[in-house]
């Protein structure tokens, strides 16, 4: 029986033009010595307080064991320049990984 629902697409009709014309934008960028290539990328929020990750320390650590309310959230990022092989920048945002400029 049909729940009505209807089939989410996998991808949009002009998915394989965009990563066609990325290819080619890609392969001008790694020709042209003027131009910079950077990649940027930002991971899961990570929650601030006293919580255990599994982690070792040489100090005695307090962790909570129940009633996790995080003080604060933190978002790792990277910036890397492809074409080097190096990693540029990382960091850690306050800001929602969406949100730009930071309010």
């Amino acid at each position: 029986a049909s729940s009505g629902k209807k089939q989410a697409s996998k991808k949009i009709t002009e998915t394989d033009a965009i990563f066609d014309r990325l290819a080619e934008v890609k392969q001008e960028a790694q020709q042209d010595k003027t131009i910079l290539r950077l990649s940027g990328d930002a991971k899961a929020v990570v929650k601030i307080g006293d919580f255990s990750r599994g982690g070792k320390s040489r100090t005695i650590m307090k962790a909570a064991d129940h009633d996790f309310k995080p003080s604060g959230k933190v978002t790792p990022y990277g910036i890397l320049l492809p074409d080097r092989g190096i990693i540029k920048s990382c960091g850690l945002a306050i800001a929602k990984k969406t949100a730009y400029p930071p309010r």
